[in-house]
């Protein structure tokens, strides 16, 4: 690589590049550039750390023109597809690691087998130092071997890699961290620069609030280890039911969970509220099938009545309330405060979800009424319904939570 080719690609790199939005932008065009520069490259593997609690590396991959985004699961890092490899040399050395791939023995690891199998001739990876002291790596697979010259440009090069993806990585992370601990949308809405207090929105919304049953006798029998056990179970059936329906969890409260289905332009009344008791329904569903794994010691019984579920439509405020110092990115209002009211009436019937009567007419689907109630709080008397879970009736019968075998 000629000495004025390698300063103009570092030049677009830190000038041009940083301010990208998109890693697999500026990958592709680097890749086009190193090879327009004499490089014979065939494929770029960048990864870099994530801050969250499903997946430790993000990254791209650009193969002969192609680019492709991938996560890798922290579980990955325990695997022998994680230890030795490149990759895993480069984060703990902190240099550079070189191997031509036509000298392969039984000793080298499977992954230099694989991209000699893609045509590679010669692999090379490097750090990319971050600001925050995290070491991300750049894995580049020729189909030729790389002169001297080359390599130290390629090896040099790395700095300028770095100053251009650092910005994109930080962005990744700052969404990431605020998906996990606020949910998707308020994420978005946050890093949109919803941050003031009284940011809010009006938006018509199906609301879904479930509780835990006896979770207060639980806590004060149960050891620590298998409450939080049963805890992450309950929670983990629930969020994911809800997301797979197009729904948002907002708020975990103690044992609880509060949700929104939102009502748009794309989406009906009648759509989000058949969504919801979907989600309610797939949640049953997989604390079925974590019951269904007792004999292998993932829980020792049945889970399908353990958490109370209640449904309600209406307007909602939605959007940062809070302190000056304090925020929190939720929904307030009289749809709220009616549905957390129902949940109250729906922890006295295991095999039902309870909704209002406001829902059961936009949902327009199999209802019991149950009259009018009076609930907690709130003056006079509402007319409530109940929708069926779907449960057979020996899960009706069964024990309504039982823990997992492995923390007693």
């Amino acid at each position: 690589m000629a000495a004025p080719l390698l300063h103009d690609i570092e030049t677009w790199l830190i000038r041009d590049a940083r301010l990208l939005d998109s890693p697999q932008a500026i990958v592709s065009d680097l890749c086009e550039r190193l090879i327009k520069a004499g490089i014979p490259l065939i494929r770029l593997r960048i990864g870099q750390r994530v801050s969250s609690p499903l997946h430790v590396a993000w990254g791209i991959v650009w193969h002969l023109g192609k680019v492709e985004s991938f996560s890798i699961e922290r579980s990955v890092l325990k695997t022998d597809s994680f230890i030795g490899s490149p990759f895993h040399v480069v984060t703990v050395s902190h240099g550079p690691y070189r191997r031509t791939l036509d000298t392969l023995t039984n000793d080298d690891h499977e992954t230099l087998f694989e991209m000699r199998a893609l045509g590679g001739a010669d692999y090379l990876a490097v750090p990319l130092e971050y600001g925050d002291g995290t070491i991300q790596v750049a894995a580049f697979v020729m189909d030729a071997l790389l002169d001297g010259a080359q390599l130290d440009a390629m090896t040099s090069l790395r700095h300028a890699i770095a100053a251009a993806l650092e910005p994109t990585a930080m962005r990744y992370n700052t969404r990431s961290i605020l998906s996990t601990y606020l949910g998707r949308e308020p994420a978005e809405r946050i890093l949109s620069g919803a941050i003031q207090r009284g940011d809010t929105v009006h938006i018509d919304a199906v609301v879904l609030f479930t509780d835990l049953r006896g979770f207060t006798e639980l806590a004060d029998t149960l050891p620590e280890a298998t409450l939080l056990d049963m805890l992450d179970t309950y929670f983990e059936a629930v969020v994911s039911a809800v997301h797979a329906h197009g729904g948002e969890v907002l708020k975990f409260l103690g044992d609880g969970v509060l949700a929104i289905f939102p009502i748009t332009e794309d989406v009906t009344a009648r759509a989000a509220c058949e969504a919801a008791v979907a989600a309610i329904r797939l949640a049953d569903e997989t604390l079925r099938s974590e019951c269904a794994r007792a004999a292998a010691g993932v829980l020792a019984g049945a889970l399908p009545n353990c958490f109370a579920a209640a449904l309600h439509i209406g307007p909602v405020v939605y959007g940062n309330v809070g302190s000056r110092e304090r925020l929190d990115f939720t929904v307030v209002g009289t749809t709220v405060n009616l549905v957390s009211r129902l949940e109250l009436l729906a922890k006295g019937m295991p095999q039902w979800i309870v909704c209002s009567s406001a829902f059961n007419e936009a949902w327009g689907g199999k209802t019991r009424s149950l009259g009018e109630v009076s609930l907690k709080g709130l003056s006079g008397l509402h007319i409530a319904h109940v929708i069926d879970r779907g449960h057979t009736q020996a899960e009706l019968e069964a024990p309504q939570i039982r823990m997992r075998s492995s923390s007693m």
